[in-house]
């Protein structure tokens, strides 16, 4: 007996990791909000789901570590937590819900360039005053000790007043104010971390207590580089955001030894981290800004936003990469001919989404689609009723979505974000990624056909015709000529390599078919055409190409760089010799090989659209209309400046434009006068798309809208269809 219980001594005890979570919902009055459905998403999977009991009660219990978000009542956003392996407890959270906003407080007022008057109030004494009051804020931590020390500002935003103080040993920062104003309050360089309405009376003293919580981290700069060490506040920090992000490869495996950036969006600073043998690094970030992420050899990954100053912080992310090491590997290891071309092309996995995020409104005048807040969103493609888009360009996440049943059809995360405009032709999607893909996705299932790793970045999108589909990417090596980019033509539905010729440059936004022929308005300004079955070529000696080119029976339309001068002219299609040319200003507006990787994808600049013998371009802040024949200039309306994306879009005798007035306006082809708008109440960052009186385009907050429209419009994708030559036809 005594030999049994020194083995029972001596066994090993094992527990199972578990978390018990108890979620408490009310209403804005106090009830409990009984049978409501709530769930919680593990990595952005939905995992358990439960109704609330007439206590307004659920209890979840979890086991497989992860992050976990809790949502309820039309998915909701309640919180975020971490399972940690090995960890047992429980967690208590009681929520409010309050569908019309009655305990929010307003949203922080934007400040750019506005001059405060500061007044400084470390030593100020309260004094009875008609119409001020003492205000006293008070900073504890978790522990509730004292925050010393630590600068608080009161500001007015109507007075554009700033009231400057310090805390005191107690904590205390005070203050001497008018009173029925609402103040924002400033923590420690941080804006709006309160939002404090002081009532309208004749005097009195205030006294508030805010949780500050300072970050306890080591940092060292390099530069604008910011390397943290001993992180340890994973409930992060009043003044900064605990951020914890996993790298892991299509094998599901940490990789360690990756260097990982987050740009600070609104200055100069960038956070550098390195991930651990677990393939984790972890930060600490400001509040108050958004960040955007990068690697080696992937740019633009995700967008993290933290422009909400209030309330302590976390996040985790788990991002699948191929491996800095491994690209590299990769690309010196390709199979190649004699010539240099790349005989075989990685392919890049997709997964499928099974709990796509994204609400639909019903509006008066349409629907309004909500999805995660991830930048721009490229231009929507309309193809058999249906509509494509990317959910924004910092995002993986793709869908197909049916505004008759108001649903999603399928979503797909790629393997890299950075999506451009979606192709389509004969039931296929095309997708470029700025790093680093090309994808063949079939429209009707979201069923990957293809892909293709081209190159580390690319900044063009493919075109299509017959089946044949043009892209051009860099063949990473010195090649003979000046040649390092390649035009290649892919069969459609196999990816099968047709073949590749050279390139001087990447291709000014995209490659531009017409009947048989293939253009390609180079970077460095060459002009070159191809035949799209043989890839024989031939060049025109167009001058500096400044746009991709417009292609009638006849003639061949492009602007041109002529003695410093924006010009726009014409070419004998069958001699490519120039005909005519008109200058459009004394000065070069915009070139394509420059901005942001969004931009140089989707850039127009002064690129002209064909519609009944008269062209069409915008220059600057002027839409301008130029006879073909005559290469004069017929008229000009200013439509003010709104970059180089967008497109003139023509039919039924109007030709149409986004404006920098959150607006598309209408104009009689002939006469350029002014005849019809609509409203579209937010920037368009990107051209919007239009069918079967369906218009489309999206803000850079995750909201896109497909709105009924009286006009008849035919714009189904940029660049009209996949051949992307801007030639109108009724």
């Amino acid at each position: 007996m005594r030999f049994i219980l020194l083995l029972l001594l001596f066994l090993p005890i094992f527990t199972i990791a578990q978390l018990e979570i108890s979620v408490t919902i009310r209403t804005t009055d106090g009830n409990m909000l009984a049978g409501a459905n709530t769930y919680i998403s593990l990595n952005g999977q939905k995992v358990m789901s439960q109704v609330t009991d007439a206590t307004g009660k659920v209890m979840y219990s979890v086991e497989e570590p992860g992050n976990y978000t809790f949502f309820y009542k039309e998915d909701i956003k309640g919180f975020d937590f971490e399972m940690k392996e090995g960890r047992r407890g429980q967690m208590s959270r009681t929520l409010t819900y309050d569908p019309e906003g009655v305990f929010s407080k307003p949203p922080k007022a934007d400040r750019s360039g506005i001059a405060f008057n500061e007044i400084n109030q470390r030593n100020v004494q309260f004094q009875p005053t008609t119409g001020k009051c003492g205000y006293q804020i008070v900073l504890k931590n978790l522990k509730g000790q004292p925050g010393t020390n630590v600068p608080v500002d009161m500001v007015d935003m109507t007075s554009k007043t700033k009231y400057r103080s310090r805390t005191d040993s107690r904590g205390m920062a005070k203050f001497f104010v008018p009173t029925g104003k609402t103040y924002e309050v400033d923590v420690d360089g941080i804006e709006a971390v309160d939002i404090i309405k002081v009532p309208a009376i004749k005097y009195g003293v205030f006294t508030s207590e805010l949780p500050y919580e300072p970050p306890k981290i080591s940092e060292r700069m390099v530069g604008d580089s910011i390397y943290q060490s001993n992180i340890n506040q994973t409930d992060g920090a009043s003044t900064h955001a605990y951020c914890k992000i996993e790298l892991i490869n299509y094998n599901r495996e940490g990789i360690e030894g990756e260097k990982v950036y987050l740009n600070d969006l609104n200055s100069q600073r960038v956070y550098v981290g390195t991930t651990n043998s677990d393939g984790v690094v972890e930060f600490m970030l400001k509040n108050g800004t958004h960040y955007v992420m990068h690697l080696t050899m992937e740019r633009d990954v995700k967008l993290i936003k933290l422009d909400e100053t209030r309330g302590f912080k976390t996040m985790g992310m788990t991002h699948m990469y191929r491996g800095t090491e491994a690209i590299l590997d990769m690309l010196a290891n390709r199979k190649r001919d004699d010539k240099g071309f790349i005989q075989k092309f990685e392919e890049t996995p997709i997964e499928k989404i099974t709990d796509p995020k994204v609400e639909t409104k019903v509006l008066s005048n349409g629907l309004e689609l909500t999805t995660e807040e991830n930048g721009k969103v490229p231009p929507i493609t309309i193809a058999n009723g249906k509509m494509f888009f990317s959910e924004g360009f910092y995002s993986k996440n793709f869908y197909g979505y049916d505004p008759v049943r108001k649903s999603v059809i399928w979503g797909v995360k790629l393997g890299e974000s950075g999506a451009g405009a979606a192709v389509y032709s004969d039931g296929v999607l095309l997708i470029n990624t700025y790093s680093c893909t090309l994808y063949a996705l079939e429209a009707s299932t979201g069923k990957l056909l293809w892909s293709k790793y081209l190159a580390n970045t690319l900044y063009s999108n493919p075109s299509v015709k017959d089946g044949q589909v043009l892209v051009v990417f860099d063949n990473e090596m010195e090649l003979q000529n000046g040649k390092p980019f390649v035009l290649a033509n892919f069969d459609l539905k196999t990816g099968k390599i047709n073949w590749q010729k050279l390139l001087s440059d990447d291709a000014i936004a995209c490659p531009v078919i017409a009947d048989d022929e293939v253009h390609v308005a180079s970077v460095d300004g060459k002009y070159e055409i191809f035949n799209l079955k043989t890839g024989d070529s031939k060049t025109m000696n167009s001058g500096k190409a400044l746009s991709s080119p417009t292609i009638t029976k006849d003639e061949i339309f492009l602007t041109i760089d002529e003695n410093g001068k924006e010009t726009f002219a014409s070419y004998d299609r069958k001699s490519f010799t120039k005909k005519k040319s008109v200058p459009i200003s004394d000065s070069l507006f915009a070139e394509a090989g420059s901005g942001q990787c969004f931009e140089r994808m989707h850039f127009q600049g002064s690129r002209s659209v064909h519609y009944k013998g008269l062209n069409y371009m915008i220059y600057g802040s002027d839409l301008i209309c130029v006879d073909a024949q005559s290469e004069k200039i017929m008229w000009k309306q200013n439509v003010g400046m709104n970059g180089d994306l967008r497109t003139v879009v023509a039919g039924g005798g109007r030709v149409w434009v986004q404006t920098d007035k959150d607006a598309i306006l209408f104009f009689e082809a002939q006469t350029g006068k002014q005849v019809d708008a609509i409203n579209t109440n937010c920037p368009l960052y990107a051209p919007a798309t239009s069918q079967s009186g369906k218009l489309c385009y999206a803000d850079d907050k995750g909201k896109i809208f497909i709105q009924q429209i009286r006009q008849t419009l035919n714009y189904p994708q940029w660049g009209i269809s996949g051949e992307h030559n801007l030639v109108f036809e009724e």
